[in-house]
């Protein structure tokens, strides 16, 4: 089991790199919820051809690409603009005007004095000060301060800056003894080796902007693995005040993280969906026949149960989220009462043995 845990979404009196950063990551959880909530739940009812009205949802990928478009996005400016040294806040925020001034998502500048841009996430607009964003995403040392410090005789500071930078912003770290000057012609190799990978505005350096997309890139990969479980975090009020409940930021919040929608999709739809084998495989002893493995031996144990609403599909059963208890239940009354001859047949075989 692992547990993501991550930053909500900041909105504060003064946005910089560091939160569009963190409302980035959240832009692409959410992505991820749809995907997993709506898109694919609803296209495997397709699939199976269960009759369903579709429920509509606020799709976000469009502003993802705004982001992260290989060429074209607002991170690929950003590091095409960190790459020259004559580029600054002011000109990242001009060619951001000129890029998406047509984009609903992008909310042109009012005040062409100041490096500023608005973005219309999915929990609503935010805006961002472009002051300080190129040196934040450059993140680069000076050449002669890494050479100090990879000369110093502290170990700890030694091995730190003789390591690497991974491609997701991680620090690999290699501790070595140093004695000859053999090894010390490898700490001369190993400060070439630090001073790539640290050097932001070098063709083999990674930006902060960079790392950051493949870790982002690496954690949806992990995460498409498994079988996620979500948890909502919802703020009662915008003071932090204990016992009170604002009503309308309470609702806001609960519209804009699609949690009515999934409220319906859960409520409308099949959440236990098993296939014929599995199915049959758990829940045989409940029509007291002998079944096979497939639609009509599924269908013949549904109803014997009881049990309406549900939804035989090509391949699967289609159970609505309290089906599963009734069954449950229903298969523990069978277990209780196979015990119970159980023991009166032992019973029975041991006095007539004795």
């Amino acid at each position: 089991i692992s547990i993501l845990d991550i930053f909500g979404f900041e909105h504060f009196e003064h946005n910089s790199f560091e939160q569009i950063c963190i409302n980035l990551a959240n832009e692409q959880i959410q992505y991820f919820f749809n995907q997993h909530i709506f898109l694919l739940e609803q296209q495997e009812y397709a699939k199976e051809g269960v009759d369903w009205n579709e429920i509509v949802f606020v799709d976000n990928r469009p502003l993802l690409e705004l982001f992260l478009a290989k060429s074209t996005g607002l991170f690929a400016l950003l590091d095409e603009q960190s790459i020259f040294p004559r580029a600054t806040d002011a000109t990242y925020a001009s060619k951001l005007e000129e890029r998406f001034k047509t984009s609903p998502h992008y909310v042109a500048n009012r005040n062409p004095n100041v490096p500023q841009f608005t973005i219309v996430h999915y929990a609503g607009k935010v805006h961002y000060h472009a002051t300080g964003f190129l040196e934040k995403n450059r993140d680069s040392l000076p050449t002669g301060a890494v050479e100090l410090f990879q000369a110093s005789s502290n170990d700890l500071i030694h091995d730190i800056f003789m390591g690497s930078i991974t491609r997701t912003g991680t620090l690999a770290v290699k501790s070595r003894k140093r004695k000859s000057g053999k090894m010390r012609s490898r700490r001369r190799k190993g400060e070439e080796t630090f001073g790539r990978s640290r050097t932001a505005t070098g063709r083999r350096g990674l930006t902060v902007s960079a790392q950051f997309k493949n870790s982002l890139n690496l954690l949806m990969e992990k995460m498409s693995l498994c079988t996620p479980h979500f948890v909502r975090c919802i703020k009662p009020n915008t003071g932090k005040t204990p016992g009170c409940f604002e009503d309308d930021f309470v609702l806001s919040q609960l519209r804009y993280t699609g949690m009515l929608e999934t409220t319906r999709i859960r409520r409308e739809g099949f959440a236990i969906r098993p296939s014929f084998e599995e199915f049959v495989s758990r829940f045989k002893s409940l029509a007291h026949l002998k079944i096979g493995a497939n639609s009509t031996g599924c269908r013949r144990i549904l109803t014997a149960t009881g049990i309406t609403g549900f939804h035989i599909g090509k391949t699967k059963v289609f159970l609505k989220y309290f089906h599963l208890d009734i069954l449950a239940k229903q298969l523990e009354r069978v277990h209780r009462a196979a015990t119970v001859l159980q023991k009166v047949l032992r019973g029975h075989v041991s006095r007539k043995a004795n």
